[in-house]
């Protein structure tokens, strides 16, 4: 049988929105006794100003192919080859895939990047050969 080419659109997950946003929070609330209310601050701005950039960064249109040569995913007008590395998961909600030797190489799919039939048609297309 055939494999045709697939291609899925990736969109900004909202939750994954909120729990960078309370891990910043979390974090700034444990400091708060450690540290000057003029440390606080410049902390405080330096990652709010991190988390607007990457958030401003990282919502480009982003697509990931698949066909019968392997995957890839396509963000601003470059291709990244995909190989489903050691420390990859397939879970329910939520797609880690490592695809580099470096932490930063991780492409994390959550269930609310995709709409629903398309994330399920993902989690079946990632578990055939």
């Amino acid at each position: 049988m055939p494999v045709t080419a697939e291609t899925w659109l990736l969109q900004p997950s909202r939750r994954q929105r909120w729990l960078d946003a309370a891990f910043m929070a979390v974090t700034l609330g444990l400091l708060w006794p450690l540290l000057s209310l003029a440390e606080l601050a410049a902390l405080a701005l330096v990652w709010g100003s991190l988390w607007w950039w990457r958030q401003r960064r990282h919502w480009q249109r982003a697509y990931l192919h698949h066909d019968g040569s392997g995957w890839w995913l396509e963000a601003g007008g470059q291709r990244q080859p995909l190989v489903w590395r050691t420390g990859s998961s397939r879970r329910a909600g939520l797609i880690s895939w490592r695809y580099g030797l470096w932490p930063w190489q991780r492409l994390l799919i959550r269930a609310d990047s995709l709409p629903a039939a398309d994330f399920q048609r993902l989690l079946k297309a990632l578990y055939l050969p």
